[in-house]
Protein backbone atom coordinates (compact mmCIF):
# COMPACT_ATOMS: atom_id res chain seq x y z
CA UNK A 1 0.00 0.00 0.00
CA UNK A 2 2.55 2.30 0.48
CA UNK A 3 5.03 2.82 -2.16
CA UNK A 4 2.95 1.04 -5.02
CA UNK A 5 -0.03 3.11 -3.60
CA UNK A 6 2.00 6.22 -4.14
CA UNK A 7 3.14 4.84 -7.52
CA UNK A 8 -0.32 4.00 -8.56
CA UNK A 9 -1.79 7.06 -7.05
CA UNK A 10 0.59 9.09 -8.71
CA UNK A 11 -0.11 7.23 -12.32
CA UNK A 12 -3.36 8.92 -11.93
CA UNK A 13 -1.70 12.18 -11.95
CA UNK A 14 -1.73 12.83 -8.30
CA UNK A 15 1.60 14.50 -6.70
CA UNK A 16 3.27 12.22 -4.79
CA UNK A 17 3.07 14.04 -1.26
CA UNK A 18 -0.59 14.25 -1.98
CA UNK A 19 -0.63 10.84 -2.45
CA UNK A 20 0.85 10.11 0.81
CA UNK A 21 -1.21 12.37 2.69
CA UNK A 22 -4.43 10.23 1.04
CA UNK A 23 -3.31 6.87 1.86
CA UNK A 24 -1.99 7.53 5.05
CA UNK A 25 -5.32 7.31 7.09
CA UNK A 26 -5.34 3.82 5.36
CA UNK A 27 -2.29 2.47 6.29
CA UNK A 28 -3.03 3.74 9.90
CA UNK A 29 -6.22 1.77 9.92
CA UNK A 30 -4.16 -1.15 8.79
CA UNK A 31 -2.37 -1.51 11.08
CA UNK A 32 -4.78 -0.82 13.51
CA UNK A 33 -7.41 -3.63 12.78
CA UNK A 34 -4.09 -5.92 12.22
CA UNK A 35 -2.86 -5.13 16.15
CA UNK A 36 -6.28 -5.77 17.35
CA UNK A 37 -7.75 -8.66 15.35
CA UNK A 38 -6.39 -12.34 13.35
CA UNK A 39 -5.09 -11.04 9.87
CA UNK A 40 -8.09 -12.69 8.37
CA UNK A 41 -10.46 -10.52 10.94
CA UNK A 42 -8.57 -7.30 9.64
CA UNK A 43 -9.03 -7.03 5.92
CA UNK A 44 -11.34 -4.46 4.94
CA UNK A 45 -12.04 -3.68 1.48
CA UNK A 46 -13.86 -5.60 -1.53
CA UNK A 47 -12.22 -9.03 -0.59
CA UNK A 48 -13.55 -8.95 2.80
CA UNK A 49 -16.84 -7.33 1.26
CA UNK A 50 -16.78 -10.34 -1.09
CA UNK A 51 -17.53 -7.64 -3.68
CA UNK A 52 -16.34 -9.70 -6.85
CA UNK A 53 -18.00 -6.62 -8.96
CA UNK A 54 -15.71 -3.68 -7.29
CA UNK A 55 -12.60 -6.12 -7.91
CA UNK A 56 -13.59 -6.21 -11.54
CA UNK A 57 -13.83 -2.24 -11.20
CA UNK A 58 -10.41 -1.94 -9.86
CA UNK A 59 -9.51 -4.25 -12.52
CA UNK A 60 -10.88 -1.70 -15.07
CA UNK A 61 -9.45 1.44 -13.28
CA UNK A 62 -5.83 -0.33 -13.09
CA UNK A 63 -5.59 -1.20 -17.00
CA UNK A 64 -7.20 2.21 -17.95
CA UNK A 65 -4.78 4.35 -15.84
CA UNK A 66 -1.71 2.41 -15.01
CA UNK A 67 -1.54 -1.33 -16.79
CA UNK A 68 2.03 -2.45 -15.38
CA UNK A 69 -0.16 -3.08 -11.83
CA UNK A 70 -2.55 -5.31 -13.23
CA UNK A 71 -0.70 -8.40 -12.44
CA UNK A 72 0.69 -7.04 -9.27
CA UNK A 73 -3.06 -6.05 -8.38
CA UNK A 74 -4.46 -9.90 -9.39
CA UNK A 75 -1.52 -11.59 -7.46
CA UNK A 76 -2.04 -9.95 -3.97
CA UNK A 77 -5.84 -10.44 -4.71
CA UNK A 78 -5.35 -14.22 -5.15
CA UNK A 79 -2.45 -14.44 -2.39
CA UNK A 80 -4.92 -12.80 0.33
CA UNK A 81 -8.16 -15.22 -0.98
CA UNK A 82 -6.66 -18.10 -0.22
CA UNK A 83 -7.25 -16.96 3.77
CA UNK A 84 -10.82 -16.04 3.58
CA UNK A 85 -13.61 -18.33 4.32
CA UNK A 86 -15.55 -17.66 1.22
CA UNK A 87 -17.54 -20.73 -0.82
CA UNK A 88 -16.26 -22.70 -3.88
CA UNK A 89 -18.76 -20.52 -5.71
CA UNK A 90 -17.28 -17.00 -4.50
CA UNK A 91 -13.91 -17.94 -5.03
CA UNK A 92 -14.50 -19.57 -9.13
CA UNK A 93 -15.97 -15.76 -9.42
CA UNK A 94 -13.04 -14.03 -7.89
CA UNK A 95 -10.61 -16.12 -10.14
CA UNK A 96 -12.78 -15.56 -13.64
CA UNK A 97 -12.75 -11.60 -12.74
CA UNK A 98 -9.15 -12.24 -12.51
CA UNK A 99 -8.52 -14.17 -15.37
CA UNK A 100 -10.68 -12.51 -17.34
CA UNK A 101 -8.86 -8.90 -17.22
CA UNK A 102 -10.64 -5.88 -17.29
CA UNK A 103 -13.66 -5.35 -19.40
CA UNK A 104 -13.57 -3.61 -22.35
CA UNK A 105 -13.87 0.14 -22.63
CA UNK A 106 -17.09 1.50 -23.85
Amino acid sequence: LGAGGVALLEALGIEAETARAMLAPLLRGTLDHFTQRAPRDALTGPLARRDVDAIGAHLAAIARHAPDFLPVYAALTRATAIWLPWTEAERAALEETLSRGPAPRR
